[in-house]
């Protein structure tokens, strides 16, 4: 009878044990010799027999890689095959072996012994009473739940709130050596990931995936987010795909060229051939991971401070080949000198050059050629011409085409969708992602904007000068037209000086500063975005109040600037009596506006722009008196 039992303890029910299928091994109850406290005691032992034999059952199934299907990783149970669920059964085999060992003790102790009682068979399995019913109804019948449908990492996650949830010491140590042998599983992924490039993942388990639409190099591959454990921080993630990707950069700079789904293979350094990383990196990051895979406890601090050395130094050589190798504190200038029309001379050229063409709608078929033929005539007649590293990259590209008709100052406004061209190349197109450039070229077409009527502005002053040949009548007449031009282009006047000096020339410095004092690409990047973000910020692009009266100042002075073209006769003092109220009226409430950011935001910026327009108080002074009159009316009214 009791070795009949230790057989059903192995998974081997007998005549006086059966088998109830799905329901689990009880004593017959048709046999006359046994108690009915013994048949409940029996019941009891060999109910953990039955869960050994499911648990058995699955693990024979799943932790043999050669019955594993790559191409579908969906068994007919309904499980998700792979390398977790493998070694998730190689860490329960452990167990059970641990669980065949004491049922070897037990029978040394019947066969020294037949008249050894139940009381002490179960005793003796007093534990694995706990640990093996628990590994079959939290993990194993989980696993088979189709509607939870755990696979790869998410594996872990259950051994992981199991780990937490639990009490018993017993159970948090078996769970603990279970999640040690999925985590082996990961730090492998990770090391063929962080040191070669390599993603290690034909079940589609890890948390990394190729990236269907990639923009840019680092790009190439994305967060599976339904993979990330929820006990590992989303940014240990996100340094780990980082770090890869960096690693696959720099390879590339070897001209390695890695598809986006490396296969498994067993000596990976065979693959790799020369790289940028040097091998005392490949060594010490090799080291890290081992320590990591070797420990049979997690510790999520030490987990966290390995990923961490590895991230830093890969990230400093991606540094060195961004900054020092590519040359990017000289693309940056090249970037402001294009962008932000930082080469004056140049743009002040281009301006001119195509001064024509630009006072009637670009032409549908040839307006971009030849806006493109004025920018490469005014390179010749400037300092762009000697810059062989960074002009022959620049072009011009109209995004829209409006319809033709129409003549100026109306035109003026069909060429804001002129944008600037510049090509980047690798590496440079980490930093420069197409969304990064297309926030460069929002700021260059305000510039360009602003460029433009403070242009047009300047050349209505040789006619003014010439009105110094009329009467004392004459010259008084056109008093106000001068007085407005004058007023218009102060404000025009300061305004770009404090875009291109306190804003983007203070901007730039800094940018510059930070990069030379980072040493790490992540640093690069985030003070390059934020470098971008501030001078949109302070040039108002986004402030819809701000740009909108900045934009009714420019019409304004389009408007004027068309009254001097018709020339001394064609002035109409009505018209500029108009002109001038909504000139004194938008100039007062873009002051306003300016002041009111001021003193709700820590500015010096706005400091400076506010002091230069209003340094005899005439802003100020202008707009109480605005005020006072506006007040007047409406209680008129």
């Amino acid at each position: 009878m009791l070795h009949e039992l230790l057989f059903a303890l192995l998974g081997h029910p007998g005549e006086i044990i059966t088998h109830k299928i799905g329901e689990g091994f009880f004593v017959r109850a048709d046999f006359p010799h046994f108690h009915p406290s013994e048949v409940t005691l029996l019941n009891k032992i060999v109910n953990i027999g039955y869960h050994y034999f499911v648990i058995d059952q699955f693990t024979q199934k799943h932790r043999r890689l050669s019955s594993i299907q790559k191409t579908s990783s969906t068994n007919l149970s309904g499980v998700n095959d792979g390398l977790y669920l493998r070694g998730l059964c190689n860490g329960i085999s452990n167990v059970l072996d641990s669980y065949r060992a004491e049922i070897i003790e037990i029978e040394k102790k019947i066969l020294e012994d037949p008249q050894t009682p139940l009381s002490f068979i179960l005793n003796t399995l007093a534990d694995f009473d706990q640990i093996i019913p628990s590994i079959n109804i939290q993990i194993i019948q989980k696993i088979q739940n189709s509607t939870l449908n755990y696979h790869g990492l998410q594996i872990s996650s259950l051994l992981h709130n199991l780990i937490v949830t639990t009490s018993a010491p017993i159970l948090k140590s078996t769970f603990s050596h279970l999640l040690s042998h999925t985590h082996k599983i990961l730090i492998n992924q990770s090391t063929a990931w962080m040191i070669y490039g390599l993603l290690q993942d034909p079940f589609h388990e890890f948390f990394i995936k190729p990236n269907p639409t990639p923009t840019t190099p680092d790009t190439n591959f994305i967060l599976r987010t339904e993979m990330v454990p929820e006990y590992i921080p989303l940014r240990i993630v996100e340094k780990i795909l980082f770090s890869g990707c960096t690693v696959r950069i720099l390879n590339q700079q070897q001209g390695i060229q890695r598809s986006a789904s490396d296969a498994v293979a067993p000596d990976i350094s065979s693959q790799i051939g020369p790289r940028l990383l040097p091998q005392t990196d490949i060594q010490y990051f090799t080291k890290i991971l081992q320590n990591l895979r070797d420990d049979p406890q997690w510790n999520p601090l030490e987990f966290e401070c390995g990923i961490d050395k590895i991230h830093s130094r890969v990230g400093t050589h991606l540094w060195v080949l961004l900054v020092e190798a590519s040359g990017l504190p000289d693309l940056l200038s090249a970037l402001k000198d294009y962008y932000f029309l930082a080469k004056g001379e140049f743009w002040q050229c281009f301006l001119e050059e195509s001064r024509g063409l630009m006072q009637m709608p670009p032409k549908s078929m040839s307006g971009e050629h030849d806006v493109n033929v004025a920018l490469q005539q005014a390179a010749l007649k400037s300092t762009a011409r000697d810059d062989t590293d960074y002009f022959p990259r620049v072009s011009l590209k109209l995004s829209e085409t409006p319809s033709e008709g129409g003549a100026f100052p109306q035109a003026f406004e069909s060429w804001k969708n002129l944008s600037l061209v510049f090509k980047v190349e690798w590496p440079i197109d980490l930093l420069l992602s197409p969304e990064t450039l297309e926030k460069y070229n929002r700021l260059f077409q305000f510039l360009i904007t602003v460029k433009r009527v403070q242009i047009e502005l300047q050349r209505a002053w040789p006619p003014q000068m010439l009105g110094r040949q009329l009467s004392v009548s004459g010259r008084a007449r056109l008093m106000p037209v001068w007085l407005l031009r004058r007023n218009m282009a102060f404000l025009i006047d300061n305004f770009q000086y404090y875009l291109m000096v306190d804003v983007l020339d203070t901007q730039y410095t800094l940018l510059q500063r930070k990069i030379q004092e980072s040493k790490d690409f992540e640093t690069v990047k985030k003070v390059h975005s934020e470098y971008l973000s501030t001078i949109t910020s302070q040039t108002f692009i986004h402030s819809k109040a701000i740009s909108n009266s900045i934009k009714s100042i420019f019409d304004l002075a389009l408007q004027l600037c068309n009254i001097f073209s018709r020339g001394q006769d064609g002035i109409d003092l009505p018209e500029i009596t108009d002109l001038q109220r909504s000139f004194s009226l938008q100039a007062g409430l873009f002051f306003t506006l300016l002041r009111s950011v001021s003193t709700h935001v820590e500015s010096p910026h706005l400091t400076h722009l506010l002091l230069f327009l209003d340094y005899n108080k005439y802003f100020t002074i202008a707009t109480q008196k605005f005020h006072i009159q506006e007040g007047g009316n409406t209680r008129s009214q």
